[in-house]
C-alpha cells in the first residue's frame, strides 16, 4: 500500500509539473533520463536486434522533461546491390506509440545519376503531418527531442 501511495504522488507530481510547466529537479530528471535509456534499450532490442548482411540499426533515446516522456529515435538502413534503403522512426519508448516515419528506397541502377537530395521519400510523416524531405522530418521530430 505504502508504495502504491508514493508511485501515485510521483506521477501526480510529474502530471502536475507538466501541467504548469515546472522544471523537474536535477536529480529527478537524471533518474528519468537512466531509466529512459534503459528502457530505450530494451525496446530497442525486442524490435530491432535481428539485423542481417547488409542491414544496419541504431538507436538513441531522448528523455523529454516537458511532456515527461522518453522517446527512441531510430535508424535502419539496407544496402543491397540494387537497392538501398533508409528509414527512421520515433517512438514513445514505453507505450511503442509511433510519433514518426522517414522511409527512402533507391533503386541504384535507375537513380545512380540522380543527387540523393532530388529523390523524395517514399513515406514521411511526423504525428501524421506529411513531409517531404529528410531535412524536413528532422525539423519536425525536434519538437519531441529537444526538450
Amino acid at each position: 500500500m505504502k508504495i502504491a501511495v508514493i508511485i501515485l504522488v510521483a506521477v501526480a507530481c510529474g502530471v502536475t509539473a507538466y501541467y504548469f510547466g515546472i522544471e523537474l529537479p536535477k536529480t529527478q530528471t537524471f533518474a528519468m533520463q537512466e531509466k529512459c535509456t534503459k528502457r530505450a534499450k530494451e525496446f530497442f532490442m525486442e524490435k530491432y536486434s535481428g539485423a542481417q548482411a547488409g542491414e544496419f540499426y541504431d538507436y538513441s533515446c531522448h528523455f523529454n522533461k516537458r511532456s515527461n516522456k522518453c522517446f527512441i529515435e531510430i535508424s535502419a538502413n539496407f544496402n543491397q546491390p540494387n537497392y538501398v534503403s533508409n528509414n527512421y522512426f520515433l517512438f514513445d519508448a514505453y507505450e511503442g506509440r509511433q510519433y514518426a516515419y522517414f522511409h527512402k528506397l533507391v533503386n541504384m541502377n535507375a537513380e545512380e545519376k540522380r543527387n540523393w537530395n532530388d529523390i523524395p521519400p517514399g513515406d514521411c510523416y511526423v504525428n501524421e503531418k506529411k513531409c517531404n524531405s529528410i531535412e524536413e522530418f528532422k525539423s519536425l521530430t525536434q519538437q519531441y527531442l529537444n526538450e
